[in-house]
């Protein structure tokens, strides 16, 4: 038998996809995004320490860096979520920031 001779109890819904099926572009993004935190963290964890015991950088200004990075990825979230919104193209956005991203 093949799928294509199934027919579905419901002639709207394809037979061929079943009713929790996920998007193979939900799951593409998430796999992206996944790296992407994990660099993004192993960084992060990182990077005060270089900060303050390489550079000597004291901890007065490690915190307005902190500071300056939270509000940039902030801004660009927000900034990201309305072109997003105002393309109409959401996937393109996206495919754009992790670009930034990598």
């Amino acid at each position: 038998m093949y799928v294509s001779s199934i027919r579905s109890a419901d002639p709207a819904r394809p037979a061929s996809r079943s009713k929790h099926a996920v998007p193979g572009t939900v799951i593409g993004l998430g796999v992206v995004s996944l790296i992407t935190d994990l660099s993004a963290e192993m960084v992060t964890a990182v990077l005060p320490l270089y900060l303050v015991y390489g550079l000597g950088v004291g901890f007065l200004q490690l915190g307005a860096i902190d500071g300056l990075y939270t509000g940039a990825t902030a801004l660009l979230r927000l900034a990201g979520g309305y072109l997003a919104d105002r393309l109409g193209r959401p996937k393109a956005v996206a495919l754009v920031g992790y670009g930034l991203s990598a």
